[in-house]
């Protein structure tokens, strides 16, 4: 029996979300720097095993969770577990496919489906996980994304951090296919996102998602959300001073 569609809730008002992917350029440092700003994070496929602080890990094929349903770090993973259909997570054993939620696939590049999905409990695939996660971002409440690990292209042997490692997929990406099928459809969604006011900022050095988005250096990212933080904070005294102001005059 198929699982149940997740419709994707506002869990995440105005958040800023990091979005790890699997990129070679992936820096444990800057996961630290995720965790110690109380970022919201997505863990894309295997990014799990460098960030088990996330708030969501997400993953879209077969294959990934066949090689990954009984790792201990998985199952023992404390945030939502997200996956597409494509994934059959029903023929899972029950009690493991209980625990991870499904949203639907409405199709992708191939059959006319571009951009940003708004039906609340799926996406449009854009050929691949990162593009889901993104739309999970802004589905879940989100006002801004940045991009770790989406590099996008093959540095020297390597289109993942952990290729060559035990770790690596069993089905790897080939080089060719981020150019011909998985970088295009990015351009669709950065058009709805940003006519949504969602900001979507690549924060992965090298990325050859440039130019569609342009590159943030992360820690310029970060500066920025903490001066926003800031900002807000000294909004809310301000209001609660003024507050208090009034009730002592006596209104």
């Amino acid at each position: 029996m198929k699982s149940p569609r997740w419709t994707v809730p506002r869990l995440w008002p105005g958040a800023t979300v990091a979005v790890i992917g699997g990129g070679p350029s992936l820096r444990v440092e800057d996961l630290e720097a995720v965790r110690a700003a109380g970022l919201r994070a997505i863990a894309v496929n295997t990014a799990f095993k460098l960030a088990p602080f996330a708030d969501l890990l997400y993953f879209c094929d077969e294959e990934w969770i066949k090689q990954w349903r009984g790792d201990a770090d998985f199952l023992a993973f404390a945030g939502l577990k997200v996956a597409l259909q494509n994934a059959r997570t029903w023929e899972l054993r029950p009690e493991l496919a209980k625990s991870i939620l499904v949203v639907e696939n409405y199709g992708g590049p191939e059959n006319g489906q571009h951009g940003l999905c708004e039906i609340p409990d799926g996406v449009n695939t854009g050929r691949s996980s990162g593009y889901q996660a993104v739309e999970l971002a802004w589905k879940l409440g989100a006002r801004r994304a940045l991009l770790l690990g989406f590099d996008m292209r093959a540095v020297g042997s390597r289109t993942h951090w952990h290729s060559g490692t035990v770790l690596a997929h069993q089905r790897q990406t080939e080089p060719k296919d981020y150019a011909k099928a998985m970088i295009p459809p990015w351009e669709a969604l950065k058009r709805d996102l940003d006519a949504r006011g969602f900001e979507l900022l690549n924060c992965t050095p090298g990325s050859a998602l440039e130019p569609t988005i342009q590159f943030t250096p992360f820690c310029e990212a970060l500066a920025r959300v903490e001066a926003e933080r800031a900002a807000e904070s000294a909004a809310r005294a301000k209001a609660a001073a003024a507050e208090y102001t009034f009730a002592v005059a006596g209104h």
